[in-house]
């Protein structure tokens, strides 16, 4: 388990409030070697945000917002996984076509190789009790590419080695596409986290090759970095093929189209449209709950446990979907896929992991479910760049914990809870005179304590929001912010205006204030 995800995790049960995930920073990357290339050093991912102007020129960029409903055709992935639980790896090939929709040829295309980063202990973000045993190694590695059907050399790069670079034989020029061809083996790594394994089961997050985002900071190709959801991907079409042993059940993001056993195997196909990133887990031992709620069916893969736990969980997935789809908009896909897992809480589009429940308490399930369900709109369908401004998915499933209890407990339980948040809050920050600003990127963090306060600071600020222009306004600049920017990517420059417009009013003291840590003119 990832150092601060682990530590949140306990103070989620101390002091009964939330799950998130993160832990400390890894700075990125240099190059590595393979597929026959020798590739000079370079810095790759990260800029230096150090002043208030770093960041307004940062959310001023035009580009950087690129509303993924005006691109006609998505990425479209093609995957074939062939799972084999006893080796506790899985083959895959997958065929990408790629689609520049960008305004300037690109000569080269990069891939997120996430499972590189558990090669080494010294570049895994695990902390070392996600690990069974002791540490053990997790990768990927990559076989073949192939660009329009022809073999090509191509690098690995990073400390982390998590970047693959395609080169291109001639530019890929804006509104055209390319094939993409690759095959690869993933070795998972025995631990309890959203990629490896543990004792009921198999979960792969993040474990194929995904192409890295190209915006108005050109390509991000950031490393794995061991502080928050170090992930930032476009809206893509996927069509998935899962070969598994006949006695596991397999669940993931999107919607199964069937299953048919092939002897000893079992196949499973997927398909996922309009999302940003594909997930799956297996185990033998999944029993399924599920239940249509507002035109979703909401299916839970549960642990064998008390029946009242069990009931519990699948009944929060249920109530969470329902009062986020009145309080935020219609949850867009046809399923939901809440899955119990040898992982802490973590959100993928279509599904999230829960801890399973003898490792939780019966508040921190609660806080868990309401927290990993709200991503599903707050970083799966309003996607963000997540190194650069986490709170714009993280602060949002934050408070819409203290929404749900709103909406569930009534709005006096609901304030209770929020409260709870400022103290966590306070607790954090203590004697240490420290600043959190809502905006820095993670790897520039330095601990545990100053990323937590970051990500509360900003459900803070949406507390500001709601209690200056009261519940009704708040909820209408919710819903519109999630209505103009679903499928698509967005920032703070993004949202804040959205609050102006419906508000009617200017936010740059507030931002100043809560953002860069510039009080108020009295």
């Amino acid at each position: 388990m990832s150092k601060i995800k682990r530590f949140l995790l306990i103070v989620m049960i101390i002091l009964i409030i939330f799950s998130m995930i993160g832990c400390d920073t890894k700075e990125g990357g240099t190059t590595s070697t393979t597929g026959g290339i020798d590739t000079p050093k370079e810095k790759i991912g990260q800029t230096d945000f150090s002043s208030k102007a770093d960041w307004e020129s940062y959310l001023s960029e035009e580009k950087y917002n690129r509303n993924v409903l005006d691109i006609k055709t998505p990425n479209e992935y093609k995957i074939y996984i062939e799972f084999d639980p006893i080796q506790k790896k899985y083959i895959g090939k997958q065929s990408v076509k790629y689609i520049n929709n960008e305004d300037v040829s690109l000569s080269e295309i990069y891939f997120h190789i996430y499972p590189n980063a558990f090669k080494e202990d010294s570049t895994t973000p695990y902390s070392s009790d996600s690990y069974i045993g002791g540490f053990n190694s997790g990768l990927i590695n990559v076989t073949k590419v192939m660009v329009e059907g022809k073999k090509i050399k191509y690098s690995i790069l990073g400390d982390d080695s998590t970047l693959l670079k395609i080169p291109m034989k001639s530019a890929l020029v804006p509104g055209k596409s390319v094939e993409i061809y690759m095959e690869y083996e993933v070795i998972l790594p025995n631990a309890e986290e959203r990629f490896g394994y543990g004792d009921n089961t198999f979960q792969i997050g993040n474990g194929y090759p995904i192409a890295a985002v190209y915006d108005s900071r050109k390509w991000n190709i950031d490393s794995y970095y061991s502080m928050g959801d170090p992930f930032y991907s476009d809206i893509s079409n996927y069509s998935v093929t899962i070969k598994a042993p006949k006695d596991y059940i397999i669940a993931c993001s999107g919607k199964i189209l069937s299953e048919e056993v092939q002897g000893e195997s079992k196949v499973w196909n997927v398909e996922a449209k309009l999302m940003r990133d594909f997930a799956w887990a297996a185990s033998q031992d999944f029993i399924i709950q599920e239940k249509v709620i507002d035109g979703v069916l909401v299916k839970n893969y549960l642990l064998p446990n008390s029946e009242t736990i069990n009931t519990e969980a699948a009944e929060l997935a249920y109530k969470s979907v329902e009062v986020y789809n009145k309080i935020f908009g219609k949850y867009p896909y046809e399923v939901l896929s809440v899955v119990t897992a040898d992982a802490t809480g973590m959100e993928y589009p279509g599904m999230v992991f829960v801890w399973k429940s003898n490792k939780l308490n019966d508040k921190s399930l609660e806080t868990t479910i309401i927290h990993e369900v709200a991503h599903q709109w707050w970083y799966g369908v309003v996607g963000n760049n997540q190194i650069y401004e986490a709170w714009l998915d993280e602060s949002f499933a934050i408070y819409a914990e203290k929404l749900f209890y709103d909406e569930v407990y009534g709005e006096e339980q609901g304030e209770k809870y929020y409260d709870e948040i400022v103290d966590i809050y306070k607790n954090r920050i203590g004697d240490s005179g420290k600043k959190e600003l809502i905006l820095m990127p993670t790897y520039m963090i330095e601990d545990g304590n100053e990323y937590t306060g970051l990500l509360l600071k900003g459900a803070m600020f949406l507390h500001e929001i709601e209690k200056d222009l009261g519940k009704d306004k708040f909820y209408n600049i919710l819903n519109t912010y999630y209505e103009k920017y679903k499928f698509s990517i967005a920032t703070t420059r993004d949202f804040i205006d959205v609050c102006e417009e419906l508000a009617e009013r200017k936010y740059e003291e507030d931002i100043n204030n809560w953002f860069f840590g510039v009080k108020k003119k009295d």
